[in-house]
């Protein structure tokens, strides 16, 4: 299939033996078969074979690639369950098919292979090390603090504010700095990370989600989004947390998300 959209470099045919399916998608020349107005006006296109056994059914069924949008609002938190995209959509919402809850919880990586040198453009379960080992090549990563808002985006999440919950996001860089801010139980909502931080703020009476059992980015990854889709259907003024000190590469792109989305 992807043969038939894009044009596949000696780079992208080792990614692919290696990492497909699964949560990594790969930026490509386009052929010319391909609407411009699938690409952004672009001459790339964005490639991605998903893991999931219920879509894999979907994509042998129909026998052809599918062009298709996050079940999201423009700019607003991702889905990562049925029930988020009904939410979100109400009367408007398509139907779904319900394949149960995302298993990594965030978007996949974005590797932009269309020119000579790799670029991840948007961190996600897939990290640059192992790209690297991969292609036996250095590997840029996009820096996610700078705008792409003039030139022309080759892949969604790229604009500084994204995945935005309805409710303000606070970021700060530490838990540290997270407890020395002007706060008020009245108005906030905390978004804890670990049992200690959560008890450190239920003592003092504010109310606090929790987004994992031990402090693992693997289950902060499955359960970001769900929690700041639950903090936007409490009566408070403000969503308040803090990156996480993970160097792994769901704590990249945990970090990466929690910027966006309190830009």
């Amino acid at each position: 299939m992807v043969q038939n959209v894009a044009e596949i470099t000696p780079h992208a045919t080792k990614v692919f033996n290696d990492f497909w399916p699964g949560p990594l998608s790969v930026i490509l020349p386009k052929k010319s078969n391909v609407p411009l107005n699938l690409c952004a006006g672009l001459d790339t296109v964005a490639v991605r074979a998903p893991v999931h056994e219920k879509f894999r059914e979907v994509l042998r069924k129909i026998k052809s690639p599918l062009a298709a949008p996050s079940a999201n609002k423009s700019n607003k938190v991702s889905p990562t369950q049925a029930y988020h995209v009904l939410q979100n959509f109400k009367n408007e919402c398509p139907p779904v098919l319900d394949g149960g809850p995302c298993k990594h919880g965030l978007e996949s990586t974005v590797l932009d292979l269309s020119d000579d040198i790799p670029i991840i453009l948007r961190p996600g379960p897939i990290s640059q090390n192992e790209i690297e080992k991969c292609l036996n090549t250095p590997v840029l990563v996009k820096d996610s603090t700078v705008s792409t808002i003039i030139e022309k985006q080759k892949c969604p999440g790229q604009t500084l504010r994204h995945y935005s919950p309805q409710l303000p996001l606070i970021l700060t860089d530490s838990f540290r700095e997270l407890k020395s801010l002007p706060l008020n139980f009245d108005s906030d909502i905390i978004l804890c990370f670990e049992k200690d931080e959560e008890d450190y703020f239920k003592n003092r009476n504010f109310t606090t989600i929790r987004l994992s059992k031990d402090g693992q980015s693997h289950e902060i990854a499955k359960n970001l989004y769900h929690c700041l889709q639950k903090a936007d259907s409490i009566d408070k003024l403000r969503i308040l947390t803090h990156k996480i000190e993970m160097p792994d590469a769901l704590g990249i792109a945990i970090n990466d998300r929690l910027t966006r989305a309190a830009s």
